[in-house]
């Protein structure tokens, strides 16, 4: 993988992949305008400041990624998307931020729906990039609650292939509770996992290995939710040797410390640390918790100098996957998200972009969604100048 700039800064061709066009996708996905003049933006903020050159070990592995890209794209390449999904419950408009012993009378008509990113992934590659993906998730065997309702959805998605969905006789179908304030100040989430945790390797493999055995991408969401986090070491191990041209790509959602259990979290990050993952995205806030930062709340509203010198720490431990993507920034006119390629850490900077939040599900969607799809097919449809 050569250097894409001058011979004497190394910044590998998969960056331009990455931070380049990628860009421009997801410009457009979200906002319909085309992104003009962005090379210039993008080369600019890259050379701001000489990246170092990467370390040999480094750069055989973003070598072996772009070889799996590359190998991908010569094939019929299947998206996976794996993880939680839910029925979401919503009621809005919520006139209250206390919850007392009263009743109001003047919400708007309860609406069903499917949730989870999984869910708005799959809908976002299809309705952008017209992208078919398949799905792999689990949801409860009774005919008596919300499991019927959920199938039902389930089988108006036209995006998905073939629905993996594995069947759990013990326990109920997860289902999110949400309340929104008026005007959309901020959604209140109560969430029941249900069966999410039965979700296994064990269940999917036999399925999952037949499909990407001979290469794809597999998205995995929804993690801490799940039991996924079971013999995950063993089980990337197995894809990487029988699936060696799988991109896996993980975003495991926002992380509560108080309620998600450390081992899945100590577990996910072994994995990383043994390069298991390819690709891992996350918003500034997950990023923190994932890593345990004291006084996170402070850091992240901090400045955007002391929030890019704290990623940079992070990423010099060198227990980050290869590429990771740090997404929703929330600062307008500003940096609104990272790129990290190795222990190097690239600002993306895009000047009246203001959709990507970390509490905004639809854009980080197409944010992921834009990710995974340029990457294998590197290419845009749109105006570059």
């Amino acid at each position: 993988m050569s250097g894409i700039f001058s011979s004497d800064v190394i910044i590998p061709g998969v960056v331009a992949t990455l931070i380049g066009g990628f860009i421009a996708w997801l410009y457009k996905a979200i906002t319909g305008r085309t992104f003009n003049n962005f090379k210039s933006k993008i080369i600019r903020t890259l050379n701001r400041k000489p990246p170092a050159k990467l370390a040999q070990e480094s750069q055989k592995r973003l070598n072996d990624i772009q070889l799996k890209l590359d190998n991908i794209k010569l094939s019929d390449h299947p998206f996976v998307l794996l993880g939680a999904i839910y029925l979401d419950i919503s009621i809005d408009p919520v006139l209250t931020k206390t919850l007392g012993k009263e009743e109001w009378v003047n919400i708007n008509p309860t609406r069903f729906s499917l949730g989870g990113s999984a869910i708005a992934v799959g809908r976002s590659l299809y309705s952008n990039q017209k992208q078919k993906s398949y799905l792999f998730s689990a949801i409860g065997r009774s005919r008596k609650t919300i499991t019927p309702e959920i199938r039902h959805l389930i089988s108006d998605e036209e995006w998905i292939i073939n629905d993996n969905i594995t069947l759990f006789s013990e326990g109920e179908t997860a289902s999110t509770v949400l309340l929104t304030q008026k005007e959309n100040e901020y959604t209140t989430m109560f969430t029941h996992i249900g069966v999410l945790s039965q979700l296994t390797w064990e269940s999917i493999k036999e399925d999952l290995h037949k499909i990407i055995n001979k290469g794809g991408v597999l998205y995995i969401s929804g993690f801490l939710k799940t039991g996924l986090h079971i013999n995950i070491k063993k089980e990337l191990k197995e894809i990487r040797e029988i699936c060696n041209n799988t991109i896996i790509c993980i975003d495991h959602g926002r992380i509560m410390p108080e309620l998600e259990k450390s081992t899945s979290i100590e577990l996910l990050q072994e994995a990383f640390k043994l390069n298991l993952i390819d690709i891992y995205i996350c918003t500034f806030n997950e990023i923190l918790s994932f890593y345990n930062y004291a006084k996170k709340n402070k850091i992240a509203k901090s400045t955007i100098k002391k929030r890019e010198k704290i990623l940079k720490n992070i990423a010099k431990k060198g227990d980050l996957p290869e590429i990771t993507f740090v997404r929703g920034l929330g600062f307008s006119q500003q940096i609104e998200a990272y790129a990290i390629i190795s222990t190097d850490v690239y600002p993306i900077n895009i000047t009246d972009y203001k959709e990507i939040i970390d509490t905004a599900v639809g854009p980080k969607s197409t944010f992921n969604a834009t990710v995974l799809h340029h990457l294998v097919n590197n290419q845009y449809d749109g105006d570059i100048n």
